[in-house]
């Protein structure tokens, strides 16, 4: 590996997820780059999560278990304490891809005069049991999101924009990004898959979903975009229409709508409808259906 000056800071923020908080830790301390610091921030577990942090503080630089006022405060927590060139984001259910991941950033990064304060790449949507079952990341238009997973944020973003807004639940990450993606464009790596997620997550879960699109809007309109397209009605009416029945109709109908629309949000990535509209283009494609380990290499 050459030799490069730049260091990464991966934080991560956990709460009760003692199921998948060692792959996630194991994905960071697999990596072939050595110039890294991983962050965990833990909400105040009890299901054992803090255990295994525990038995892995071999492979955390720092980690610190209390109560928080949520997500985004529990990430400025992170960024207070990061020490890195480049910080990217992860939760407990998230992990790096492939052991060559930050090796492969490093390069890209040192081999172009990059003067962005972000830079992202792909990421590959996991199901529950493991498999990976596409991946998305390019955006014609980067104002309606990055996925945040793959995103990797300079020192000098936060200097110039701040912090999380600790008012949003859910599109606290989203809401950041805008400060910068409305008036610049974030170069893509379209060749590397940086992080896995699973589907189903908060901003997929049918429980929040109405929410989600309100602060969807909300982020926007903040940063002088305005937000009531067709597009945006279609998915905050979709949602709330999804959310209606999976609270009015039997209890065995509720997890088919979970699913259907948590596959709805997978299919368009950004959450609009890519059949219908051209506002954003993500590109989906099957990769493999069971892959044989996490640190499975992505190729190019």
């Amino acid at each position: 590996m050459n030799a490069s000056p730049l260091k990464f800071s991966i934080i991560v923020v956990v709460l009760n997820r003692k199921t998948t908080i060692q792959r996630c830790i194991d994905s960071v301390a697999n990596q072939t780059y050595h110039n890294r610091e991983l962050i965990i921030i833990d909400g105040g577990s009890s299901d054992g999560t803090i255990e295994i942090i525990k038995n892995r503080t071999s492979a955390v630089d720092q980690w610190i278990s209390e109560p928080d006022n949520g997500i985004y405060n529990a990430m400025n927590k992170g960024v207070d304490r990061a020490t890195g060139d480049w910080i990217i984001f992860l939760g407990a259910d998230d992990f790096l891809i492939a052991p060559d991941v930050l090796e492969r950033v490093a390069t890209r990064l040192c081999s172009t005069n990059f003067c962005d304060k972000l830079v992202y790449g792909r990421v590959a949507v996991v199901s529950e049991d493991g498999g990976v079952i596409g991946d998305w990341g390019d955006f014609n238009h980067q104002i309606l999101g990055l996925p945040h997973q793959g995103t990797f944020h300079h020192r000098s973003f936060f200097e110039t924009h701040g912090r999380f807004d600790e008012s949003f639940k859910i599109a606290g990450d989203y809401e950041l990004l805008l400060r910068e993606l409305k008036c610049a464009q974030a170069p893509y790596m379209p060749d590397i898959v940086v992080a896995g997620f699973s589907n189903g997550g908060v901003s997929t879960d049918l429980d929040s979903a109405p929410i989600y699109w309100i602060e969807y809007a909300r982020a926007q309109r903040v940063n002088g975009i305005f937000p009531y397209t067709v597009p945006w009605c279609r998915c905050f009416f979709s949602a709330a229409l999804f959310w209606t029945l999976g609270k009015i109709m039997p209890e065995q109908w509720t997890k088919r709508f979970k699913t259907r629309y948590a596959d709805c949000r997978l299919k368009t990535a950004c959450g609009f409808d890519l059949d219908k509209t051209d506002e954003c283009e993500a590109h989906i494609s099957v990769l493999v259906n069971n892959p044989p380990a996490i640190a499975r290499p992505i190729d190019e």
